[in-house]
């Protein structure tokens, strides 16, 4: 068989975690070599893929195609009328933004955050720390254990530590927090701007982070929707001359076309809003789109 490849071999070298579709042209490539082009004339324009592969983005981000970040917190830049927003924290967190982490250059702006899932203020709450309720405790339970019966042990430990988080609970010595996803923005109660300045602090923000774009055209759940939905695309405009001969005789069919993308399309959101036959391990955020 003649070779018909105008591209370097290695371009068609992949696998799931070293692949080069990293972009919209080299996924619509692949989508029209799935449809039979170039053999095949398709009914489908490069922007008419490139809209498919942007919805089947959107919609994957919704439920999955995050990151577990934590972004370092700075209570001296908390807005007090709006919050602050995420991105700020990004630029100064060291890793994001040493790696670059933080910006999609695809898109031109930062990534953007899904959920906020933990707010850890960094205070003197370790057994490591000199004269604190836990530091005393954790002595008294070494001491139990290394001189026989004396001062706490595990259990009584454990039965003070309630006792602490019921405290802080009920003194309002914890910050809850409010995240808005389309503003970005996070609001903070108490108002850590009302405090004086000598009481800055610095902690540390859980949260759900979008991947860039070139690591979502990766993904095989993105590529097989955004195949299926070109297929509906294609079937529906073969669908404009049905009853129409086309040369030597033959007809359209765009019946079969239509039926299989539509069946691919449920199938592929089944399977991603379903948590139990999900199977995508960053699968949690949809647990807060639940109304």
């Amino acid at each position: 068989m003649a070779s018909t490849i105008c591209q370097p071999l290695s371009t068609y070298y992949n696998t799931q975690l070293q692949t080069n579709v990293e972009t919209y042209d080299r996924l619509g490539q692949r989508i029209g070599f799935q449809l039979g082009a170039p053999v095949l004339k398709l009914e489908a324009t490069q922007d008419m893929v490139y809209e498919n592969i942007s919805m089947a983005c959107e919609l994957f981000t919704k439920y999955a195609g995050h990151t577990e970040e934590y972004l370092i917190f700075d209570s001296n830049l908390y807005n007090n009328a709006a919050g602050i927003r995420l991105d700020v924290l990004f630029t100064i967190t060291p890793t994001m933004c040493a790696l670059s982490a933080n910006y999609d250059y695809d898109t031109e702006n930062y990534r953007k955050v899904v959920d906020v899932f933990s707010l850890e203020q960094g205070t003197t709450t370790g057994t490591n720390t000199l004269f604190t309720i836990e530091q005393t405790m954790a002595q008294q339970t070494y001491f139990n254990y290394a001189l026989g019966n004396y001062g706490f042990d595990l259990v009584s430990w454990h039965i003070m530590k309630e006792y602490l988080s019921t405290r802080e609970k009920l003194l309002s010595q914890y910050y809850y927090f409010y995240f808005d996803p389309r503003t970005q923005y996070l609001k903070m109660m108490p108002d850590p701007s009302l405090q004086s300045v000598t009481s800055r602090w610095f902690g540390l923000i859980g949260c759900y982070v979008e991947r860039p774009i070139k690591q979502l055209v990766m993904e095989p759940w993105v590529q097989q929707y955004s195949l299926a939905l070109t297929k509906i695309g294609i079937a529906q405009i073969r669908g404009k001359f049905n009853g129409q001969s086309l040369f030597g005789g033959g007809t359209l069919n765009y019946q079969d076309l239509l039926s299989q993308g539509l069946q691919e399309k449920e199938k592929l959101e089944a399977k991603l809003t379903d948590k139990q036959t999900a199977g995508f391990g960053d699968a949690e955020p949809p647990l807060f789109f639940v109304g």
